[in-house]
């Protein structure tokens, strides 16, 4: 296995790999074709907010989040974004692209992450041979645009303030422990992640303020009462 950037870790790329892999959907394969995908594998670091790759420029290989958490947005010709998905640890990227090719998307970290490419072109030469693999890509597939669906629903149907506590929720899940309830980045860039302007995510976060639920500063958005951002997902009628 090849390597790029820094370990932050105690594991080395290798066993990181490994361990990885198990995690993953791949996990469910035989070791033996675990250890083919490992062969000419990729161990990079990624540090936020770096993008991974722009729409429309994805590398041809197939990525495993080993750690961290990144985004997958679209962005308009205007410059607006909005997030479609969240790729967390054992989270796969680029398995569509396999047969569709670079998508409309881009990926940018969020935390500091660690990756393992996967050779694309071998991947699908393992997917021709062995029904196990191609049955696996075809499930993940499924898997991913079913999350995308649920999210872009929810992106749609959601008001500001559902959209921006689903958002702010997910990425304090993700934070250290030493910090499990903050969650770092501007204004801006929240409301690019919920699809939404300055302004109104300004407005959403003083209201959130002045009931206790949140503290913001230069560090970002602290999550003071949980449970109660929780219960803004099932509010109804609210911008």
């Amino acid at each position: 296995m090849e390597r790029s950037g820094q370990r932050s870790n105690g594991l080395s790329p290798t066993g990181q790999a490994g361990e990885g892999l198990r995690a993953s959907p791949l996990g469910t394969l035989e070791q033996a074709l675990r250890e083919q995908l490992l062969r000419g594998a990729q161990y990079q670091q990624l540090s936020a907010p770096q993008l991974y790759y722009r729409q429309a420029d994805a590398p041809d290989r197939v990525t495993l989040v080993l750690s961290g958490l990144a985004r997958v947005f679209m962005m308009s010709a205007q410059g607006r974004q909005i997030t479609v998905r969240y790729a967390h640890r054992g989270d796969l990227l680029g398995v569509a692209a396999l047969l569709a090719g670079p998508p409309p998307a881009s990926v940018q970290a969020l935390t500091d992450c660690e990756l393992l490419h996967l050779d694309a072109a071998f991947l699908r030469e393992l997917a021709g041979r062995e029904a196990s693999v191609a049955l696996l890509l075809a499930e993940e597939t499924a898997r991913q645009l079913y999350g995308v669906l649920a999210v872009l629903a929810g992106q749609a149907f959601g008001s500001v303030r559902q959209r921006l506590a689903w958002h702010l929720l997910e990425l304090a899940a993700e934070q250290p422990e030493a910090s499990p309830f903050t969650v770092p980045g501007s204004q801006q860039e929240l409301a690019d992640a919920v699809g939404s302007v300055r302004e109104v995510v300004a407005r959403t976060l003083q209201d959130w303020r002045a009931s206790g639920v949140v503290a913001t500063g230069p560090g970002g958005v602290q999550i003071l009462d949980p449970a109660a951002l929780h219960r803004e997902l099932g509010r109804q009628g609210e911008t």
